[in-house]
């Protein structure tokens, strides 16, 4: 590695040629960062133009590889590894630059041109014409910059740059202020700069990752895209456009990330949002070298992909549920767990798609697996259990699916462990009692009523979107005079009724006349209703008054049609326990951030037993994660550790290492670097809010 300080004219000479892979992500500088650097920029020209002595201004490093020279010509050609945000905006900015200044003089276009933007060695149009080459989706809007200034159109973010530059430059014309020589010198001379290079040899992603660079922030799936192609090196191009590339474009930033995040999840391990890269390249790193699999891997990432695509856009005509098998009930399936936001159900959801996928799973099994998950979580949610655990607990049911056994057995059996997925009579009981309106958001109670509404008519598909219905309270929130003389008349105390029964699922309903209904009394709300043709609103219809009586047998039928709707666990599923709680010990392992690491020792400490025992129950019960992070006290990796997945062959070192654990000559990690029992109490004090 060679770094030198220079200038943007030291690093842009003639014979030289700055390409950006197809790989790296696009240009994304807006308007704030334009004119933060336009600032700059301004400040240096008033400082040559009053003979100041003002340090110029430092803008970052620009890193790059360094390809194999010809030795038959003088050539150099380099692949921008981090900077290529700076070195396009300077690039457009000359070129705004040129175009304003030849407007006056039109030498200053071939003058400013052959000064900082082409080789006017090689010919018009030639590979090797310009001095930057812009990737992907930035090499036209550049090369219109470049070379047809008159032509640009569009609202490409190096378009958008290109105005930003030539309105500033021209007001500066328009003001008599503009002298294209200074400013030139000023953006060529004054801006500083590090200019490192690397060789291939030296692993430029890891210099990559350690430059704390200005501008625009790097995302997870940034950091992890630039790794992976980096290494790919001969294969990036091919790799990147025929698979990274329509996975970008299907699933966007976020997407992307998320599928990588919940990809790393799905083998059963919790990482948290800020660790997806870390824990991603500690799975790749023993491979690295091995240009096949990690072609392999991105093949698969963008398999993945199109299910992921499905969680996140179910209902899109244009996507590839044909091509993967899935039928209208499992896309219903997925519609509603995506407008439920159940997010915490796609790593199980990868998993199941990943095993489909390897021929050990039928796509009707992975449909009965989806009508289990929707059903667990539906009624959990109408019994008003917690939903700050459902992370944690689908990785721990990833983590106890046996292999061989049928898919749909193993995650119903599962979900249904320990009494979490409520079973008939809880339901029963929750629809009749539990303050449902009070549940949840708005966007949730919507739902659960709309699939009561299309079960009651026989799953016939309803425009529910275009149908704009709301939720209606029957007896309102607001009992009007006329409604406390109806309860008292059938011989309630109308604000206990109320407080106990007015949010129950009972007394809601689906209406596209809320405004209208409002606090009407019951027999007006009555003649309303009975215009509708929702089947929820039958019952209401058809009943005489409504009161006590009224709410609770139409909660009875609601709960009917729930329970044949939603279908329930398989009863008796207990986990045997060793009579100690381990929970926190779980909880805390699986809280541990990458670069940390604590000890059986500390962790027997937080909760009141001894090291031996909780040694045990990490090595032997496989819901645990990061179990790798817990080492002995002295820092060294227990000669017992081993994967519960005995095909596991990852070497937990070299993970800790990836995730930035130092060991020194005796492989026992830093000290440093450890988490004892206070810090884990910490930890423990911030995990509800980490997993929701």
């Amino acid at each position: 590695m060679r770094a030198k300080e220079g200038t943007f004219r030291d690093l842009m000479t003639q014979d030289r040629q700055f390409q950006v892979p197809l790989y790296q992500r696009h240009y994304r500088w807006k308007t704030g960062q334009q004119e933060d650097l336009w600032q700059d920029i301004a400040e240096q020209d008033r400082a040559l133009a009053d003979g100041s002595a003002v340090p110029k201004h430092f803008i970052g490093s620009i890193v790059a590889v360094e390809k194999d020279a010809d030795p038959l010509h003088d050539f150099r050609e380099f692949r921008v590894v981090d900077g290529q945000q700076r070195l396009t905006t300077l690039s457009v900015a000359l070129a705004a630059l040129r175009n304003v200044a030849a407007l006056d003089d039109p030498d200053q276009f071939d003058r400013l041109n052959k000064k900082y933007l082409i080789n006017d060695t090689e010919p018009k149009g030639s590979p090797r014409w310009a001095r930057l080459v812009p990737g992907d989706e930035d090499a036209a809007p550049y090369w219109t910059v470049l070379t047809d200034p008159a032509d640009v159109s569009g609202h490409s973010a190096i378009v958008n740059a290109y105005r930003f530059f030539h309105r500033k430059i021209s007001t500066l014309r328009e003001a008599g202020e503009l002298v294209p020589e200074r400013l030139a010198t000023t953006i060529g001379d004054r801006l500083a700069l590090v200019f490192v290079t690397v060789s291939e040899g030296e692993r430029p992603h890891k210099i990559f990752e350690s430059i704390n660079a200005t501008g625009v922030g790097l995302t997870q799936s940034d950091l992890l895209r630039n790794y992976l192609f980096m290494a790919l090196g001969p294969r990036s191009n091919t790799v990147y456009t025929q698979h990274w590339r329509p996975l970008e474009k299907a699933l966007g930033v976020e997407g992307l990330e998320g599928l990588v995040r919940d990809d790393l999840q799905s083998t059963g391990d919790f990482v948290k949002q800020g660790d997806v890269y870390r824990a991603a390249r500690s799975r790749l790193e023993p491979s690295a070298a091995d240009l096949d699999f990690l072609e392999e891997h991105v093949k698969r990432l963008a398999r993945r992909g199109a299910y992921y695509s499905l969680f996140l856009q179910p209902a899109d005509p244009n996507s590839t549920a044909s091509d993967l098998g899935l039928s209208k009930k499992a896309l219903r399936h997925l519609a509603f767990l995506r407008g439920w936001g159940a997010g915490t159900t796609y790593p199980l959801l990868l998993h199941i798609y990943a095993e489909v996928d390897a021929g050990r799973a039928t796509t009707a099994q992975a449909e009965s697996c989806l009508e289990a998950i929707e059903s667990f979580i539906v009624r959990r949610y109408v019994v008003d259990v917690p939903t700050n655990v459902l992370n944690r607990l689908f990785i721990a049911v990833i983590n106890n699916l046996p292999q061989g056994e049928p898919i749909d057995v193993a995650v119903r059996r599962e979900l249904s462990r320990d009494k979490r997925w409520p079973d008939d009579e809880r339901v029963r009981d929750g629809i009749a009692n539990v303050h449902y309106y009070s549940n949840g958001r708005a966007h949730q109670q919507r739902l659960v009523l709309q699939r009561l509404e299309s079960h009651l008519r026989a799953e016939v598909d309803l425009d529910f979107d275009s149908a704009k219905l709301s939720i209606e309270h029957v007896m309102p929130q607001t009992l009007s005079e006329g409604w406390k003389k109806h309860l008292v008349d059938a011989g309630h105390e109308p604000r206990e009724v109320f407080e106990r029964l007015g949010h129950t699922l009972g007394n809601l309903t689906l209406t596209a006349w809320n405004s209208k209904l409002s606090n009407q009394l019951f027999e007006r709300k009555q003649e309303i209703l009975q215009n509708s043709d929702l089947k929820l609103n039958e019952h209401l219809a058809a009943a005489s008054q409504w009161g006590v009586d009224e709410i609770q047998a139409r909660s009875q039928v609601l709960a009917d049609a729930a329970i044949a709707l939603w279908s329930a666990p398989v009863p008796g599923v207990v986990t045997a326990h060793s009579g100690f709680d381990w929970t926190r010990v779980d909880d805390a392992v699986a809280a541990l951030p990458a670069g940390s690491w604590t000890s059986y020792g500390d962790l027997a400490e937080l909760v009141g037993t001894a090291a031996q025992p909780t040694a045990n129950h990490i090595a032997h019960d496989p819901a645990v994660t990061n179990a790798y992070r817990v080492l002995s006290s002295d820092g060294s990796i227990s000669f017992k550790f081993q994967w519960h997945d005995p095909a596991d062959t990852r070497d937990p070192m070299e993970m800790l290492i990836g995730e930035g654990i130092e060991f020194d000559d005796n492989d026992k990690a830093s000290q440093a670097q450890r988490l004892g029992p206070p810090e884990l109490e910490a930890l423990l004090d911030n995990v509800l809010t980490e997993v929701q």
